[in-house]
């Protein structure tokens, strides 16, 4: 008798910016391993709205940056342009759905002022100084973390590890109104990789001080 083959399982990743500015494309890729192919792809986009409430938080009411939606065609490959931070999904399935699919899903922080056409900002201004949790946490290699401002002022965006030592520097300089992303790529400010672990990320402003825990796992 013949020895039964079983193929690999089916999964499938996406890479592409972590970070766009409002209104610039983005070209993203998914690779799918195991299966047999041909493979037929759907994408699927869900905007992050600044103060939008995600699924999995009590008291949540549908919303559209909180709604997948269909987006793009069946290639492997998919450029977008959008201007806000927005997460991306793609469904592989091998051989006409006779292997089963696989799904990844992957951040982009849009950071900065988006223009309109008139040239005016349309980003929305948060009330007080925010500092969000970081997505995804836990991450590795590279995380996204978002802050709010009410005004323009001089900030700084710091990465501590839990001895207080000072990993690095993300952001130092005087920033506009409105709602900013930064990646960490998990690096400290010798460019050298960290290790895994718990740190604190610190975002000082016009004298106020927040902070917040993210994960690296390796």
């Amino acid at each position: 008798m013949g020895t039964a083959i079983t193929a690999p399982t089916l999964s499938a990743t996406i890479t592409g910016p972590t970070s766009l500015q409002p209104g610039v494309n983005g070209t993203f890729t998914a690779t799918a391993t195991g299966g047999v192919g041909p493979y037929s792809y759907r994408w699927f986009i869900k905007t992050i709205s600044p103060g939008c409430i995600e699924d999995d938080e009590p008291g949540n009411a549908a919303a559209p940056c909180n709604a997948w939606t269909a987006i793009g065609g069946t290639t492997a490959t998919l450029t977008t342009m959008q201007w806000q931070s927005f997460e991306l999904m793609v469904e592989v399935t091998a051989q006409n759905g006779a292997w089963g699919s696989s799904s990844d899903g992957y951040y982009v922080g849009v950071a900065g002022p988006a223009k309109t056409s008139s040239g005016l900002s349309s980003q929305i201004i948060p009330e007080t100084f925010e500092l969000k949790q970081n997505y995804p946490n836990p991450f590795n290699p590279s995380t996204v973390l978002r802050y709010g401002l009410p005004q323009s002022t001089y900030i700084t965006l710091k990465i501590y590890n839990l001895n207080g030592q000072e990993i690095t520097t993300l952001v130092s300089a005087i920033q506009d109104a409105g709602y900013h992303d930064v990646v960490w790529d998990g690096r400290d400010k010798r460019g050298m990789t960290v290790s895994s672990g718990v740190y604190l990320y610190r975002l000082e402003a016009n004298g106020i001080t927040l902070s917040a825990k993210m994960i690296l796992l390796k």
